[in-house]
């Protein structure tokens, strides 16, 4: 095999789906190590299929890889700046095919993962306009439980990550659910069924089907209780069939085993608010975050 010399700064065009694109060489190799770095090193430029004019054939979903191209773009001007780029949204009809061409590409330590956000919700439950900040309506500010869902279908197999910012807590120590739990119609239903949650909670709550509080192991397994300010992290990894939790206050995560049966497929995100104040937002998954639950090898198993 004869590697072609090639340059930072050199053009490509590529026909990615019977859609043209074009960029530098440098946007597309910047994830060292990845297979689309590889692809476009200069390694494998005799062998790359093209169409008659000579463009580079990407047999992939056009709308994925471009969300993919502007993210790369933006990343080498931030990189540049010290900022760091936010995860891309992306439609819940792609999110699949996305995550998918993610994998393929060997993108998904540098790239992170898609925007979650609010969808279904509880009729007290208010969401801003971009559906990241879900909040208790005001007025409604009585105890009682209140559900809001993710916008992302979890299908088996697959890894999935959020990221959860405590905007307002009425103290802490504040009740409240982060988790996961079969797809539920919010429009029929008051609240979540407690058999389909599997999830984490503030203070010593725990849930039938829940599998932990949010626990520190180096201080005597004590609770870290959650409070304004805090952001929390889940990993839910419907291969090996846990959660991981931690929080920015937490020292170690916390692991949980899920027990499913087919018929709860599909899971999606579930956070429950319970008094007012009471406001949460979804924030962005970097690589840092995932890294952050990769790491630990040994959480402390509930």
């Amino acid at each position: 095999m004869t590697t072609v010399q090639v340059a930072d700064n050199d053009i490509v065009d590529m026909n990615v789906g019977e859609t043209i694109v074009s960029t530098k060489r440098s946007t597309l190799t910047q994830a060292k190590g990845s297979s689309l770095a590889a692809r476009f090193s200069g390694r494998w430029k005799q062998s790359l299929d093209r169409d008659a004019q000579g463009r580079v054939c990407l047999d992939f979903d056009p709308y994925c890889f471009q969300i993919i191209l502007t993210y790369l773009r933006a990343r080498c001007m931030d990189s540049t700046l010290g900022r760091i780029t936010p995860s891309p949204a992306v439609t819940l009809e792609k999110e699949h095919e996305y995550q998918g061409l993610i994998k393929y590409l060997g993108l998904e330590d540098y790239m992170g993962y898609s925007q979650a956000r609010f969808a279904t919700h509880h009729r007290h439950i208010l969401l801003s306009q971009d559906a990241l900040t879900a909040s208790i309506k005001l007025g409604y500010d009585t105890d009682g439980r209140r559900d809001v869902q993710g916008n992302l279908q979890m299908l088996a197999g697959e890894t999935y990550y959020y990221k959860l910012r405590i905007c307002e807590l009425s103290k802490t120590g504040t009740d409240m659910f982060f988790g996961v739990c079969t797809h539920v119609d919010l429009s029929k239903h008051e609240k979540i069924p407690e058999c389909t949650r599997f999830g984490f909670c503030n203070a010593s709550h725990k849930y039938k089907a829940g599998v932990a509080s949010s626990v520190d192991p180096a201080n005597g397994q004590q609770l870290v209780q959650w409070q304004a300010g805090d952001c929390l992290l889940l990993q839910v990894d419907l291969h090996k069939m846990c959660m991981t939790f931690t929080s920015s206050r937490a020292t170690f995560p916390v692991q949980g085993a899920l027990r499913l049966t087919d018929d709860q497929y599909p899971l999606v995100l579930l956070v429950s608010l319970y008094a007012s104040p009471h406001k949460v937002q979804l924030e962005p998954i970097t690589a840092a975050d995932c890294a952050t639950l990769k790491v630990c090898n040994q959480p402390y198993v509930v």
